[in-house]
């Protein structure tokens, strides 16, 4: 059995190392669609993952993203993800323990390719602040914007 999490994914940004534009989320936003689902951020190769005890890619599909598209309503990319329910990472974003969430993404000049969406475990923080996984309780947040 599965349950399915609002997320605000990403708004647009500006800062020394990368910016995305209204434009590219509109564009590109929808590339994130039926992605997998990482913890923490770490390499494409799950090798290197095992650095960090707590960075790893799951199992696809059991832990993926599911439709995403850019709101104008609330100038961020918006969607769902699909986690196994009364899993460990369930009970994780139920309590808190994850919260933040944050895009893996390729780039080629202006194109802008999402890659992985990342599940943020509380000791780690994302640029974008207001990136976050909604738990049960508060879904009615996004319903109408999703």
């Amino acid at each position: 059995m599965r349950v399915t999490y609002a997320v605000l994914a990403m708004h647009p940004l500006s800062d020394d190392d990368r910016s995305y534009t209204r434009t590219q989320l509109e564009a590109h936003g929808a590339t994130l669609s039926y992605k997998p689902l990482r913890i923490n951020h770490g390499s494409v190769n799950r090798a290197e993952y095992q650095c960090d005890p707590y960075s790893r890619v799951l199992d696809y599909p059991d832990y993926r993203c599911l439709a995403f598209k850019y709101s104008p309503t609330l100038d961020a990319l918006v969607g769902k993800v699909e986690l196994v329910k009364d899993s460990l990472i369930d009970m994780q974003v139920q309590q808190g323990e994850i919260r933040f969430v944050s895009c893996e993404n390729f780039r080629h000049g202006d194109s802008l390719e999402f890659r992985a969406l990342t599940l943020l475990r509380k000791n780690r923080t994302p640029r974008d602040r207001a990136a976050v996984i909604i738990p049960e309780s508060r879904r009615e947040v996004l319903q109408s914007c999703i």
